[in-house]
């Protein structure tokens, strides 16, 4: 009886876990700091500093590779999709030195990871 119920709390613990991912979301984003990454990308692309903001983009790409696993096992993959498709565009936008629409896709990517978070 002992076993039954520790195997039926175990089986509980991780059902709960996969299907509350997305309540990870804002202490992951406290730890890896996406959000800020993203607004300091936003603030070089707004002072036309493009070496900084290639560097920014770069540590942002390499830290939602980090968050992206946690994420998507619950979100719907559109936003998965959408985050990295705009950072692909940031990314041609700051080699060009297009401002407006590199800062566009930022504050895209920006809402997409607030509706994120807001799941």
């Amino acid at each position: 009886m002992v076993k039954q119920s520790g195997i039926f709390i175990l089986i509980a613990a991780v059902l709960i876990s996969l299907c509350s991912c997305t309540l990870l979301v804002k202490p992951l984003d406290r730890k890896v700091h996406f959000s800020e990454q993203l607004s300091q990308l936003e603030n070089a692309i707004r002072n036309k500093d493009w070496k900084n903001a290639d560097e920014n983009l770069e540590a942002a790409k390499k830290t939602w590779q980090r968050v992206k696993p946690w994420i998507q096992v619950e979100i719907d993959h559109d936003y998965v999709h959408e985050i990295e498709e705009n950072l692909a565009k940031v990314e041609a936008y700051i080699d060009t030195g297009e401002q407006a629409d590199a800062l566009a896709y930022i504050l895209l990517i920006q809402e997409t990871w607030d509706d994120i978070e807001s799941l």
